[in-house]
């Protein structure tokens, strides 16, 4: 008889045990399961915002591609021709003395 009730307290010991190590198992998958719940939904909230982000983007790009416009443009080339007239200086003696002596002051 003493032997049935150690057998018997010896089997109840060892469900017990296992099941709470199933209890704690169990608990620890529920815990991952709201914490995997919980960043699918702040990734989904990412998403939505990063997808509205390059929709302004997009939007920025065509309206800066329509507002700016390639501007070439030549530049025109003067080539100064010496004239007859620019080499004979045609001022009298009294006013190259005058530009020269205003030249000096300066």
């Amino acid at each position: 008889m003493l032997q049935v009730i150690l057998i018997s307290c010896s089997i109840s010991l060892l469900l017990g045990f296992s099941s709470g190590y199933a209890l704690r198992n169990l608990q620890s998958e529920a815990e991952k399961a709201k914490l995997l719940v919980k960043d699918r939904k702040i990734l989904e909230e990412n998403d939505k915002t990063n997808k509205e982000l390059s929709l302004k983007l997009e939007n920025l790009e065509k309206t800066r591609a329509t507002k700016t416009k390639i501007v070439i443009k030549k530049v025109p080339m003067y080539v100064t021709k010496y004239k007859k007239i620019d080499s004979v200086c045609n001022l009298s003696k009294h006013t190259k003395q005058l530009l020269n002596s205003y030249i000096k002051d300066m």
